[in-house]
């Protein structure tokens, strides 16, 4: 609506002059310029121009209410999308939004592959601070169907803490399987997970008497491959111990594969470097099941069963050493020598 067009030709075989501007509402729309973004509700300024023999020029700004990126719910959200200065080439020089008691900013662009292909590459960059960490992770299990469990005591939206993170990935638009990109992310200033058999189980594994600590901070670097998000390394500390892990996540649903092994922060004087090794060694948490619904089990023993079959082959550990056997003296020796 309040829009207004016009057209200037010069003769009857060239292409008209065009200058558009005009206002668009737009609800519960949904678009990928390199991260999906869904449920959009808001409204667009749009600018169209080309001149007499110059390319095209589109200049757009929107304005949303409410949207999701990637899942996460933000409100407030403002982006210019306009022209590059390659053929058929888009760029998001701005994107910013409020994200639950946070915010959240980005930049991307999208361009053609190649003059004869219809395909598209996008590469974006996204930073979140000040996040709500709780509301995140129910916002990205509510996309599957889940529901992420909240803490036993405690509000949601201050118990949890918040993320500072960023995101940065490029492919092909409509191929997941083509995705790739790294990140990072912090959550602090508060309890991280409130688990207390999990904390029983990380602080006995110390050997050390349970306290019922929180675990109150959180690290994690990824790279991303397609539908594999490859955790290098992730740690979550409290004050007594650290709980340090590596693992993948599937991007598609949420599925986990993470294993955890404890540090403690409180060394004992009377036990040893070699028993601390061994204490690592005894209890392995791997994490499985998904984002929303974990599901925490103890592999005992897990690095040297690895350790055996990448020497002797799977079930290695379970094998009776063989007695050697000597040789039999040959016919007719006796004595000796």
């Amino acid at each position: 609506h309040d829009a207004t067009l016009r057209l200037e030709t010069a003769s009857d075989d060239a292409e008209p002059a065009i200058w558009f501007n005009g206002l668009l509402g737009f609800e519960e729309v949904d678009f990928n310029p390199g991260l999906p973004v869904t449920d959009a509700t808001g409204a667009a300024s749009i600018r169209y121009e080309r001149p007499p023999g110059l390319p095209q020029n589109i200049d757009l700004a929107f304005t949303a209410d409410s949207l999701r990126v990637a899942g996460l719910r933000t409100t407030n959200a403002r982006a210019r999308v306009v022209s590059g200065g390659a053929p058929g080439e888009v760029l998001i020089p701005v994107f910013e939004a409020d994200a639950h008691t946070g915010r959240i900013t980005g930049t991307a662009r999208i361009q053609p592959v190649g003059a004869a292909s219809d395909q598209r590459r996008y590469e974006a960059e996204l930073r979140a601070a000040g996040v709500n960490f709780g509301a995140m992770l129910a916002d990205l299990t509510e996309r599957e169907g889940q529901v992420a469990q909240e803490p036993a005591a405690g509000p949601a939206e201050t118990d949890r803490g918040v993320v500072d993170a960023s995101l940065a990935v490029e492919g092909i638009v409509g191929d997941p399987d083509a995705r790739i990109g790294r990140g990072g992310a912090m959550v602090s200033e508060g309890r991280v997970v409130r688990l207390p058999l999990l904390v029983q189980l990380i602080e006995l594994s110390n050997l050390q008497i349970p306290m019922g600590e929180p675990l109150d901070e959180a690290r994690a670097s990824f790279y991303i491959d397609g539908d594999t998000v490859t955790f290098e390394d992730l740690g979550i500390a409290s004050a007594a111990v650290d709980i340090i892990g590596t693992g993948s996540l599937r991007w598609s649903d949420l599925g986990l594969d993470l294993r955890f092994h404890s540090r403690s922060k409180r060394r004992i004087v009377v036990v040893s470097d070699v028993l601390e090794g061994l204490r690592d060694e005894i209890a392995t948490i791997r994490v499985t099941g998904t984002l929303g619904d974990p599901d925490f089990g103890v592999e005992q023993l897990s690095g040297t069963k690895r350790l055996l079959e990448s020497i002797f082959g799977p079930g290695a550990e379970d094998r009776r050493p063989i007695r050697p056997s000597m040789p039999d003296a040959p016919s007719g020796a006796s004595g000796s020598p």
